[in-house]
């Protein structure tokens, strides 16, 4: 099949344009001229493309069978300042390439949202839960999904709320922050005695169900998230074990924030509940995967 991909240099992105290439489709990787020869992946064409800007039909081809959106702004954080560069990639970029998808006759689209649009909640919640996107970021995002609604009607649409995303060479994000704090001696802040609830899922993991999305063609909302519910003060200590530094640890309030955790039966479901119990690795086996950099011993100056 031929698949448009954009968000090949990113931590999920480029896991998905390996297995894609692996199984032998012909994939067109949408990456920015400045990025047009990082992370290359063998078997991938990248076509340059600056998703902040109209998107340049021409320079795609004219037919295609998935296309899959995975990028982001790499300023999410940066609200008001980076405002215009997160809604270009996250919403309007979105537009542009489901009206793409429509002209060129493809048979699914695959837009990457993120659990964050929900409202929080004590319990896990499901893809009928509220919604109360935080940020600019998270309300583009669920802008978005809202512009793909319709088209679900011209062709399969499916929406992965993805949650606490983690993986090899992901910079910037939970995991790599925790693990530098520890690394360094600096204390990991918590709210409550254990901190927030969270589940992390290995992009691993993700790349593999959006595979089995690809193939059969899903349409409609689906949180994919690890069902396996862990608090913030034991992820950091599973992240100690693995880098080899004990961390430290500063209350900072009494009680824990509510959190967002995902209610996963409907992806269970849809994948056989006996797949989706072998579907997401152990949180030793991801981390073992992602932070063999921040095992090395800190330099002595």
């Amino acid at each position: 099949m031929r698949i448009i991909l954009t968000g090949i240099t990113g931590c999920l992105g480029q896991t998905v344009g390996e297995a894609l290439s692996r199984d032998g489709h012909e994939v067109l990787a949408l990456v920015q001229p400045a990025n047009e020869t990082k992370k290359t992946v063998p078997g991938v064409e990248h076509v340059p493309m600056d998703l902040r800007l109209d998107l340049v039909q021409q320079h795609l081809p004219q037919s295609c069978d998935i296309v899959i959106h995975l990028a982001q702004s790499r300023n999410y954080r940066d609200f008001p300042g980076s405002a215009h560069d997160v809604f270009k990639i996250n919403t309007q970029a979105t537009f542009q390439l489901a009206d793409y998808a429509r002209k060129a006759g493809a048979e699914n689209f695959i837009f990457a949202s993120t659990g964050s649009v929900y409202q929080p909640s004590q319990k896990p919640i499901d893809e009928t839960g509220l919604t109360e996107p935080a940020t600019f970021y998270c309300a583009s995002k669920l802008a978005a999904e809202n512009l793909l609604a319709p088209y679900n009607d011209i062709m399969p649409v499916m929406i992965a709320r993805l949650f606490y995303l983690y993986g090899a060479g992901q910079r910037g994000m939970l995991i790599d922050g925790l693990a530098k704090r520890i690394r360094k001696g600096s204390a990991v802040t918590l709210q409550g005695e254990e901190g927030i609830q969270l589940t992390p899922t290995y992009t691993g993991d993700v790349a593999q169900i959006l595979l089995k999305a690809i193939s059969q063609k899903w349409s409609g909302t689906y949180n994919i998230s690890s069902p396996k519910i862990i608090t913030l003060k034991n992820l950091a200590q599973h992240i100690g074990n693995e880098i080899g530094f004990t961390p430290i640890f500063e209350k900072v309030a009494d009680q824990a924030p509510t959190p967002i955790l995902p209610e996963t039966d409907k992806l269970a479901k849809k994948l056989g509940r006996d797949i989706f119990s072998k579907s997401f690795s152990t949180l030793a086996h991801g981390l073992q995967k992602t932070l063999s950099e921040a095992r090395q011993p800190v330099a002595k100056i």
